[in-house]
């Protein structure tokens, strides 16, 4: 506030400069130390502007990028907050690309808001002082316009919110239809996306057309003050002076008063500019709101990553105990890593019931396979842990799982990656390590692929990852899993993707005998159909139309005549076969190795066959790309702007001209041809607003 305050100070202060100046200049005898003075005055006032111009721009800046950080901050935290059924037509991406982005480049005018009126203020204040009652013209044409734009603002809000949602709209589906490109493009469907995506977008641009008439509506009132406000005050003056006063103006005062009007008009077009887009925001901040009540979890919630909170409703026992101290040994079955103890649970307030009375404890360290028939609700058990469902035994049906997200690590059936390097994915929030990195790489059998890749590890992933085949991508998010040495791993039927060979490699090191989540003592939560996966498991849970229907160790599930007895499963003594077949897993690449090896190599080709051609024209420009622009714009329009541009600057400079030569007639004989005078001036004004309103359309 105060660099602005001074900003404000330092620019009036120039009228009282030019009066004193140009007296200065018409006296007979100036006095040179007077001519020193003002001299450093200028200096010193220029000086001013621009060192708190400076600063004010600064702590706008300043403040400007923390709001935005903030925001931004607030949408990714509660894009991890909310469930994946919360959701509701706004989206993170929208509100990130568009809503914040709107925000930050108005608020960074916020402070013009009283600044204005402070400025307007002054300036009719020290306009009165020069030009009496004539100082009343510019007061009323401002208040005139600010009526109007306010009535204005108002539909400009709601059209930007219109507008806004069809942007979101086209992102929508746009991000959806990236996520299938490979599809579409094996169906041959891009030419009928690209008809889909146009619609969007032409819906998009005619919601906008009401938006930006509005805005040109606001562009061409704020443009009226600057030529019409000192026509209509000195029209006002000459009235007075000649007619009442039987006076006439001079030099300094005309040049002062025209300083004066210009410093009253700066702050009224600012004020016209400034308040559309502020109310607009407005409509931004309630989408961010919206959007931050999506989920129940309060950001406050101190609670919400500390292990060991157990504060719930009395009818439901759900809860989630990480170990604080040295593991326990994989015998001691009495400690348990997870505890469900619900009525059910849903995944809307309005949907169906997906799992059904769940009482179970998974124990700490075991490896836990969840096995049944599809659509028996497997994946929504492992949903039901992360706390993603309504839990029906807790009051408000608020989420279940909220303390214990910081322990576990989680592995969908649609692997999600980062456009980043294959390093950067496995490492993601952790540090790099060596030896463990390396150790993991390999129980996850992406060696022979990192070792095929031109770049190794330090390959760039492509956007959705697809320059990697479904294996690698799946491969990639279970090392990061891995790596990042959470207690409780939930894996949702990772090996569905992989051929035999590569699920008994990865199966016999990760989960086998001596595997890596073996010796990390670590609990896994893994959904499966494989055989082999659920013989490593020490429990197998079955579910079927949302319910356990079955609890127990493989073996004992075989002697009884169930779901697993009817799938034939065969245990493998010790896990030997499992060890055998890894270890000739290991030594002879598989069938999906083969294939992703020559993907990888095509593409590796592709990348560089594309770094050598590059076009020189695309470094220095080409005018072309201007003319194409120009001519989509049609160049009878391009023609008209161009006039009215010239037009519009031409009457605003040429009418300070005309003003002096209006002043010099005036002190050789008073009020001489005054109406001519007047009468061109006032024609410069109209001809001036003219012209930029048909450049502003």
């Amino acid at each position: 506030m105060i660099p602005r305050l001074c900003m404000t100070a330092f620019t009036f202060s120039q009228p009282f400069l030019i009066k004193t100046t140009i007296e200065f200049v018409g006296s007979e005898n100036p006095n040179s130390y007077h001519g020193k003075g003002l001299i450093g005055a200028w200096v010193l006032v220029y000086l001013g502007i621009a060192i708190s111009r400076s600063l004010y721009y600064y702590e706008a800046s300043r403040f400007v990028a923390k709001l935005r950080g903030g925001l931004i901050a607030l949408v990714y935290q509660r894009s991890l907050d909310i469930r994946a059924t919360e959701g509701g037509d706004i989206s993170a991406v929208a509100l990130m690309g568009t809503d914040i982005e709107r925000i930050a480049a108005v608020m960074e005018m916020f402070h013009e808001t009283w600044a204005c009126f402070i400025e307007i203020l002054i300036a009719c204040w020290l306009l009165e002082r020069q030009l009496y009652l004539a100082c009343l013209a510019p007061i009323a044409l401002v208040l005139v316009f600010i009526f109007i734009i306010s009535q204005i603002s108002v539909a400009t809000r709601r059209a930007q919110v219109a507008w806004i949602e069809k942007v979101q709209d086209r992102l929508r589906a746009t991000t959806a239809l990236l996520g299938d490109i490979k599809a579409i493009k094996m169906l041959a469907l891009p030419q009928v996306v690209s008809t889909l995506l146009t619609g969007f977008r032409t819906r998009e641009i005619k919601t906008s057309k009401t938006f930006r008439e509005l805005l040109i509506a606001t562009l061409m009132l704020s443009l009226a003050p600057t030529n019409l406000a000192p026509a209509a005050t000195f029209t006002i003056y000459v009235l007075i002076s000649v007619f009442w006063l039987h006076e006439s103006f001079f030099t300094a005062q005309a040049f002062t008063s025209i300083a004066l009007i210009g410093l009253l008009t700066e702050p009224v077009i600012a004020f016209i500019q400034i308040m559309p887009p502020i109310l607009g925001v407005v409509g931004s901040f309630d989408r961010i709101q919206e959007y931050c009540n999506y989920t129940d979890v309060s950001l406050k919630d101190e609670n919400y990553y500390e292990p060991g909170h157990t504060d719930y409703h009395d009818e439901s026992e759900t809860h989630l105990l990480a170990p604080d101290g040295p593991a326990e040994p994989l015998d001691a079955p009495h400690e348990d890593a997870i505890s469900l103890h619900s009525q059910g649970f849903k995944w809307s307030e309005n949907g169906p019931v997906v799992l059904k009375d769940i009482q179970v404890d998974i124990g700490r360290e075991a490896i836990t396979a969840i096995t049944g028939p599809v659509g028996s609700g497997k994946s929504s058990f492992l949903s039901s842990i992360l706390g993603e469902m309504i839990d029906l035994s807790l009051e408000n049906r608020q989420r279940a799982m909220q303390p214990y997200c910081k322990h576990i690590a989680y592995c969908s059936q649609q692997p999600w990656l980062e456009n980043k390097t294959i390093r950067r994915n496995i490492l993601s929030s952790s540090s790099y390590e060596k030896k463990w990195y390396d150790e993991v790489v390999s129980a996850c059998g992406l060696g022979a692929d990192l070792k095929q890749l031109q770049r190794g590890d330090q390959t760039e992933i492509s956007s959705r990852g697809l320059n990697l085949s479904g294996g690698q991508k799946q491969r990639i998010a279970l090392a990061r899993a891995i790596y990042s040495r959470k207690r409780i791993i939930l894996l949702d039927d990772i090996f569905s993707g992989m051929d035999a060979h590569t699920i008994d490699m990865i199966s016999a090191r990760l989960l086998g005998k001596g595997g890596i989540l073996r010796r990390q003592q670590t609990t896994v939560v893994l959904t499966t159909h494989h055989h082999k996966i659920m013989a490593i498991a020490d429990v197998i849970i079955v579910l079927e139309d949302g319910r356990i229907t079955a609890k127990d160790t493989p073996a004992a599930l075989l002697q009884k005549n169930g779901y697993i007895n009817k799938l034939g499963l065969q245990l493998d003594s010790d896990n030997e076969d499992v060890d055998e077949s890894a270890t000739r897993s290991a030594t002879a690449p598989t069938t999906e190795e083969v294939f992703e090896i020559a993907a990888d190599i095509a593409v590796e080709m592709s990348e560089e066959t594309d770094g050598k051609h590059t076009d020189i024209r695309r470094k220095k420009g080409e005018l072309s790309v201007y003319g194409y622009y120009l001519a989509s714009s049609g160049w009878g329009a391009v023609i008209l702007y161009s006039i009215t541009v010239s037009g519009w600057i031409l009457c605003i400079e040429f009418s300070t001209v005309w003003m002096k030569w209006w002043s010099d007639a005036n002190n050789e004989e008073p009020n001489k041809d005054v109406w001519m005078y007047l009468g061109i001036y006032v024609l410069f004004a109209v001809v001036g607003t003219l012209s930029g309103f048909i450049c502003a359309w």
